[in-house]
C-alpha cells in the first residue's frame, strides 16, 4: 500500500503512511486461513478387511479404472 501511495499508481487513495503491520481489510480477508480438521481417534475399520471408503486422487482412480479394463 505505501508503494502505492508513494508513487501515485492509484487514484483517489489516501496519502497517509501505513506501518507494515497494518493490513487493509481485504488484504487481512485474503490472508485468513481456516483451522485444520482436528484429528480423529476412531478408526474407519472394526476387523481386518472391512470396507473402507476414501478419496484418491484422481489419476490413481484413472490408473485403477484402465487397469481393472485391462484385466477383464
Amino acid at each position: 500500500m505505501n508503494k502505492l501511495v508513494s508513487k501515485n499508481l492509484v487514484k483517489g487513495l489516501p496519502e497517509t503512511r501505513l506501518s507494515k503491520d497494518t493490513l487493509c481489510p481485504a488484504c487481512e480477508q485474503g490472508k485468513m486461513t481456516r483451522s485444520s480438521h482436528p484429528p480423529r481417534m476412531d478408526t474407519n475399520s472394526k476387523s481386518p478387511l472391512d470396507m473402507i471408503h476414501m478419496d484418491l486422487y484422481c489419476w490413481v482412480q484413472n490408473r485403477i479404472v484402465s487397469e481393472i479394463t485391462r484385466l477383464k
